[in-house]
């Protein structure tokens, strides 16, 4: 594949950034080039460029927002994906497509896997949801990625987050009933480069679970932060970390208990594995 066949929505978001470090010859398009809650500029952009894949990476991610932004969040989150993909019906283009681990409900504690049935519960995952029901629903050749937690150094994240106010407060309250696996923007971005080049790409078709190897809670992920930046010289004020029941932390939204995700499917058939969380967050902190 030619990286200049190649068109990405998203230039400055987090994994738009990480995949301009691994794809850097494709064509980046940012969100005051295409406004995504209007059509028409997704339709000029796809025509004068004329991709053989798109890569959609622009999303409206602001969760407890969502809740009372509906229409904004399923423009960006749902229309603008059925655009894209109908235009890549129609031009025998592939999608790349990155969806999120909150279209499950969260309940229990096994792994999800891509066909367990999608029921979110919050606005996010519902528009989410309805973005990657536009794309299947157009017939186009696509891959659909359900990540979880993605983190970098750039953007905005729990990573990110966390140096912040580590940096600030003695004590932080960190929920620990939420279970999921932290992905590094960077290992995302680069198993979307391994999946396009992949000698079966369009073969395959379809939705799959991506995220690091492994899980743990929002409060394990900061214990972890914290550990690696002081290994690394960071100057924290951060002494004490209390672990705390998602019911003690109230937000707008809900947030899923439970975002496990089975990794078996992506691994058979694209053989990619994405390293520990643990190991990817060194990387990260290290860098920090």
């Amino acid at each position: 594949m030619n990286e200049k066949e190649i068109l990405v929505f998203g230039y400055s978001g987090q994994v738009s950034t990480a995949l301009r470090e691994v794809l850097e010859n494709a064509r980046y398009v940012s969100r005051l080039e295409c406004d995504f809650e209007r059509p028409s500029d997704i339709h000029s952009i796809l025509d004068s460029m004329r991709p053989r894949v798109v890569v959609n990476l622009v999303a409206y991610t602001a969760v407890d927002k969502a809740e009372s932004d509906r229409q904004s969040a399923f423009a960006i989150n749902g229309e603008a994906p059925r655009e894209i993909a109908a235009w890549c019906k129609s031009n025998y283009c592939s999608l790349v497509h990155v969806s999120t681990d909150y279209v499950y409900s969260g309940n229990g504690e096994k792994a999800w896997l891509e066909n367990d049935i999608a029921d979110p519960i919050n606005v996010y995952g519902e528009s989410k949801l309805a973005g990657e029901v536009a794309v299947k629903s157009s017939d186009c050749h696509h891959i659909i990625l359900r990540t979880s937690w993605v983190y970098s150094r750039t953007g905005n994240n729990f990573f990110k987050t966390m140096v912040r106010l580590g940096g600030e407060r003695e004590e932080l309250r960190i929920v620990d009933d939420q279970i999921g696996a932290p992905t590094y923007a960077l290992d995302l971005a680069r198993a979307i480069r391994q999946i396009v080049e992949h000698r079966d790409f369009l073969a395959l078709n379809g939705i799959y679970n991506l995220a690091n190897g492994g899980v743990t809670s929002w409060y394990g992920f900061a214990v972890e932060i914290f550990k690696l930046l002081k290994a690394a010289g960071k100057d924290l004020k951060v002494k004490n970390v209390i672990p705390v029941k998602s019911s003690e932390y109230t937000t707008p939204a809900k947030r899923p208990l439970n975002s496990r995700l089975s990794l078996e499917k992506i691994s058979t058939d694209f053989q990619i594995g994405l390293r520990s969380w643990t190991s990817a967050l060194e990387d990260c902190a290290r860098k920090a």
